[in-house]
């Protein structure tokens, strides 16, 4: 109550502390609001922990019908009111800042919450402009770093953080699971006030919390819905994961027709929208810098090239040698599977990983790319670069063979490079989206949530 108070005088607005309305007639009870803004006929409450209180085994609260009699009293009488849960403690000055920038226009109550989930960096990319968007428009969420990728993301952007524990003799995607669970139980059980939890992709974290919102009876929004190559050992175990989760799913938000089409085939249940790819909504202000140099960007890091990436770093420190002309970059992931063969390139540019922006920089001034990762495939299709994918297959066959090439194996390369070194232009339409993927989803979940 005292941090409101010391944001409200900081932004200069009058407020009344406690304040009664003399003309309620209701319970015997009179209505309390903690503020009321008289420029602006708004109330602010803010709900402690007090206010969920657990009892038989579930949470009910307390003050339910006193929360309903303010809801309704301010509807009656066209003042708008702001219901912030302790949950949002440490993004309040935020909050209020945007809703004095927006002259506190219409009412929003933050305990109708969803919880937008990451873990990986790509997570974060494809859902941080997304919550930027919802926080501009007042949209209630709460953002969760589940601990997957400790040191790819900005943890500076969420508003809780969780761990992952490090344990040597156990599988580490157990542990993911496992934590992940324990972790989001807790946390759903101090916040009862979440209403829908958005997970992203195919990870682990996500099937981890995706099925504890499951259990705890929480509606789920999955981002990035319906991409399949109906082989669950590619990608592994990325493919069963995003199975799973579209089980469980109450809106499914479809970066393409394929993808939907996929979800109708195996009769998935919830809604269904395509929206395109939100990764996509990043890469606006980079089209207008495309250009093609001697650069080839190369990543290389999935676990199901772990088996072989010794021979995959041969191939490629072959194409370095031979092709002198073209500088190969390779940001080195930080998985031990894969830095333990880096001593294999010895004419490939080795750097440590890029922040996305300094990565898009790169990928502007490409003339191809070659690398496993699923992200770059949409990310090359939209500004017209050539991706030799080194995978067995693809869950993003709407670019293949329009700027995604397949290298199903290590020996291939050679071959694939060959061809498409010298023709390296593509002008095909991205299939991905259009830049405007944030803009549709919060006008779906507006409506709906």
């Amino acid at each position: 109550m005292e941090q409101i108070s010391k944001i409200l005088n900081k932004l200069g607005i009058d407020y009344i502390r406690k304040y009664i309305f003399d003309n309620y007639k209701g319970t015997k009870k009179p209505l309390q609001f903690d503020f009321y803004l008289p420029k602006y006929n708004c109330c602010i409450q803010y709900e402690g922990e007090e206010y969920f209180i657990k009892k038989n085994g579930t949470f009910k609260n307390e003050l339910e019908n006193i929360r309903e009699n303010e809801t309704q009293y301010c509807k009656d009488n066209d003042i708008k009111l702001i219901r912030i849960p302790y949950g949002f403690y440490k993004k309040i000055e935020k909050i209020l800042t945007i809703e004095f920038n927006n002259n506190f226009q219409k009412s929003t109550d933050y305990t109708n919450c969803i919880l937008i989930i990451a873990g990986t960096r790509p997570e974060e990319i494809k859902t941080i402009k997304l919550r930027e968007f919802f926080e501009k428009n007042s949209i209630p969420h709460l953002y969760v770093f589940t601990g997957q990728h400790k040191n790819l993301i900005n943890k500076n952007k969420y508003d809780f953080l969780f761990n992952i524990k490090e344990i040597k003799e156990s599988n580490r995607l157990d542990r993911m699971l496992i934590e992940n669970i324990n972790n989001f139980g807790k946390f759903f059980c101090k916040h009862p006030y979440i209403k829908y939890v958005l997970v992203q992709g195919d990870t682990t974290s996500a099937l981890a919390v995706a099925l504890c919102s499951f259990n705890h009876q929480i509606k789920i929004i999955h981002l990035e819905a319906g991409l399949r190559t109906y082989d669950r050992e590619n990608p592994y175990p990325e493919e069963t994961n995003r199975r799973i989760i579209s089980q469980m799913a109450d809106i499914h938000l479809c970066p393409t027709y394929d993808s939907m089409n996929n979800l109708n085939k195996e009769n998935v249940g919830g809604l269904k929208f395509v929206v395109g790819n939100t990764v996509i909504d990043n890469l606006l202000p980079y089209k207008d810098k495309c250009e093609y140099t001697n650069k080839i960007l190369v990543t290389l890091h999935r676990r199901e090239n772990h088996h072989w990436i010794d021979r995959w770093f041969t191939e490629l420190d072959n194409l370095a040698k031979n092709y002198p002309q073209y500088d190969f970059i390779l940001p080195m992931h930080p998985n031990p599977n894969v830095q333990k063969y880096k001593y294999l390139l010895k004419h490939v540019n080795i750097i440590n990983p890029l922040p996305y922006e300094e990565l898009l920089d790169l990928l502007v001034k490409t003339r191809l790319v070659i690398t496993d990762s699923g992200g770059l495939q949409e990310e090359c299709s939209f500004f017209n670069k050539k991706c030799l994918t080194c995978r067995i297959i693809t869950e993003r066959p709407e670019a293949i063979n329009q700027s995604t090439f397949m290298v199903e194996e290590p020996e291939k390369l050679k071959s694939v490079f060959k061809e498409h070194h010298n023709n390296y232009k593509i002008t095909h339409n991205c299939p991905f989206g259009d830049g405007r993927s944030v803009e549709k989803i919060f006008t779906i979940l507006k409506e709906l949530c």
